[in-house]
């Protein structure tokens, strides 16, 4: 059965590699016993029936599925940007999806290079400017936190809807070391700031104008969302 046209919901856009994984594990399946989607995961609803929904979708998906800012409010971690690119690197390098050194594939692999350049921006805007994302951000509900200020993040969760962690939520770092393993070179590093440079005014941004986060969703809103999600769960 869909949602009420009067329900609110909670999307959290999971950027890669920006401990999305954690916070689906620890903090929102841990308080939501059904009616949710996890992209990837758990799929077993259809979107018009899912109060919480999770995973590497980017807004335009959502807006093109015809859900609305009016009664959604958005959330992501986003994660200093260089730092991310290399972690999915490395990630995927893992896997075995990549295959060629770190500084062949930044400087060659087209493939790659599309799927970091400003992946931040497009996932909050579905552009890839930063003043565009600024601009959706201060015009709806949005909450954004940096990976470093993870607690703060979730404490939003914990005092407007009752959210509590199952134990604590820290990022998806990788194993401790692989950054200087990585051995990025110069010419590598300045490509790097290229691709990323609407992503690092993005992270810049909310980092040292909001402290690592940037909240946008109004008590009523809180409100009529907290009374869904309780109402989901009840």
């Amino acid at each position: 059965m869909n949602i009420s046209a009067n329900d609110y919901r909670l999307i959290f856009l999971h950027v890669e590699k920006a401990a999305g994984s954690a916070l689906r594990n620890r903090l929102f399946l841990n308080n939501i016993a059904k009616n949710y989607i996890w992209w990837g995961h758990d799929e077993s609803l259809s979107l018009h029936q899912a109060l919480l929904i999770g995973g590497h979708k980017r807004l335009p998906f959502y807006i093109k599925q015809g859900i609305t800012h009016d009664r959604t409010v958005f959330c992501a971690v986003i994660r200093e940007p260089v730092e991310r690119a290399l972690s999915l690197y490395h990630y995927h390098y893992r896997l075995g999806d990549i295959t060629k050194n770190v500084n062949e594939t930044i400087l060659s692999d087209q493939t790659f290079q599309k799927r970091i350049e400003n992946a931040q921006n497009k996932y909050l805007s579905g552009q890839s400017k930063f003043v565009r994302t600024v601009s959706l951000l201060k015009e709806n509900s949005y909450i954004v936190g940096t990976q470093d200020e993870l607690p703060r993040f979730i404490s939003v969760f914990e005092a407007q809807l009752g959210l509590i962690p199952d134990g604590p939520v820290v990022g998806n770092s990788g194993p401790k070391g692989y950054k200087q393993d990585l051995d990025v070179s110069e010419e590598a590093y300045v490509r790097l700031l290229t691709l990323l440079a609407e992503d690092i005014l993005l992270y810049t941004y909310i980092s040292q104008q909001f402290s690592g986060l940037f909240c946008n969703v109004c008590p009523s809103k809180w409100d009529a969302l907290g009374q869904s999600l309780r109402s989901a769960r009840s």
